[in-house]
């Protein structure tokens, strides 16, 4: 009878080691997707306007279409970024550094996988539009 119990004890254990492994792990994964989410957002940005300053200095200001071009292509990949990085980080006990909450699984299906899916589509129009944006 006491067997039994230390058994299922141990079970218990060993479910919440498991449970514990797989948030760090998925807590980790996230800290590197949230870290891609933002440098994708702030190196093309940057790397696009010294571009602009110091190769095309004589088509300042850009026409209107380009601009607009660049703008609605900017900012659905600005939001759905931050929201992804919203969602996604994982809070740490500033005290301790103690894992409070991983945050929602930026791999699972759904409405995380459409946003990914609308930010590649997005990128890639955005890389065009910079494209146009410099000629």
């Amino acid at each position: 009878m006491a067997n039994a119990s230390a058994k299922r004890i141990g079970k218990c254990l060993q479910l919440e080691q498991v449970a514990f492994i797989l948030t760090t792990h998925i807590a980790g994964q996230n800290e590197g997707t949230v870290k891609t989410l933002r440098m994708g957002m702030i190196l093309p940005t940057i790397v696009s306007l010294l571009l602009r300053l110091l190769l095309r200095r004589a088509s300042l200001p850009p026409s209107k279409s380009s601009l607009a071009l660049y703008l609605a292509t900017f900012f659905p990949a600005f939001f759905l970024s931050n929201y992804l990085i919203k969602i996604g980080t994982a809070r740490r006990d500033p005290a301790t550094g103690a894992l409070i909450s991983y945050g929602e699984d930026l791999s699972q299906a759904g409405v995380t996988e459409w946003c990914f899916d609308i930010l590649y589509i997005t990128c890639a129009l955005y890389s065009g539009s910079r494209f146009v944006y410099f000629h």
